[in-house]
């Protein structure tokens, strides 16, 4: 009798030690790929890397702070210094990244597609924002040549703000 307690017990254990196991490899995966918007995921790391699940497509400007910055805020009248990766959402294809070039960007924010101009606005320096941004406030009907970008197509961008010049 004794046996078959210990033999239980060891049984629980063993299921539970398991258990406890695959739930943390799966909270180790989640960390690596956040789905940090319905359909749209992030691996954060270097270079970071957004997937989408399906074609995304916006009629609206959708903005989602994923860190919250601690600097200035920003204006439309700003020159900033950022970090992107931007995808399509039809094609669900990169188009461009600062990361990949490591190399950041510094534009004045009144100089950007309108998309990002509602989107930074109000952003704090050191922070970290998604823009889901629909086709006629990125490039409308006539994206640039050769960028991969479709006529109208949402775009998703990650953008780490560096600094107001």
């Amino acid at each position: 009798m004794l046996f078959n307690m210990l033999k239980k017990a060891s049984i629980v254990i063993l299921v539970s030690a398991t258990v406890f196991s695959c739930a943390n490899s799966n909270q180790i995966g989640n960390k690596m790929n956040d789905e940090i918007y319905p359909g749209i995921f992030l691996q954060d790391e270097y270079p970071p890397i957004l997937t989408l699940e399906s074609e995304i497509s916006v009629n609206d400007l959708k903005i989602v702070d994923l860190i919250e910055g601690s600097g200035r805020s920003v204006s439309l009248t700003d020159t900033l210094e950022v970090d992107y990766l931007g995808i399509g959402g039809t094609t669900k294809l990169p188009f461009d990244s600062t990361f990949s070039r490591n190399q950041t960007a510094v534009f004045p924010l009144a100089a950007v597609i309108a998309g990002w101009q509602e989107g930074l606005e109000g952003m704090q320096e050191g922070g970290r924002r998604l823009l889901i941004i629909p086709g006629p406030l990125a490039y409308g009907e006539n994206p640039p040549p050769n960028s991969g970008i479709q006529p109208n197509e949402t775009l998703i961008f990650l953008v780490d703000l560096i600094e107001i010049q």
